[in-house]
């Protein structure tokens, strides 16, 4: 079986995990994990990818905070909730053609 391994870009995976966990940390943030995580989703082949899907993110991330005041401030935070936010945010998303920014 020959598996070709990027070595390049495990590094860029592990070190940017790392360093997004350690950042987080370091601001007192209380689950850095979850930047390790977002920081492996976002890492891709070329800067041009990562950067357009970073900026996609920001976009959805900004959607996100407009509806989410409204959702959560009107309803309340339940799990019912969370599902029409999402009702709401990813047809949003698909129409801005930002589904990355799901994640």
């Amino acid at each position: 079986m020959n598996v070709r391994f990027n070595r390049l870009k495990m590094v860029k995976i592990a070190g940017g995990c790392f360093l997004a966990m350690t950042i987080a940390e370091g601001l007192g943030l209380r689950y850095g994990a979850s930047a390790g995580v977002i920081a492996l989703l976002s890492i891709h082949d070329t800067k041009r990818e990562t950067i357009r899907a970073m900026a996609k993110r920001l976009g959805a991330f900004g959607i996100a905070l407009a509806l989410a005041p409204v959702c959560f401030g009107l309803a309340g935070y339940t799990p019912l909730v969370i599902g029409l936010f999402l009702l709401l945010f990813a047809p949003v998303c698909a129409l801005l053609q930002i589904q990355e920014g799901l994640s």
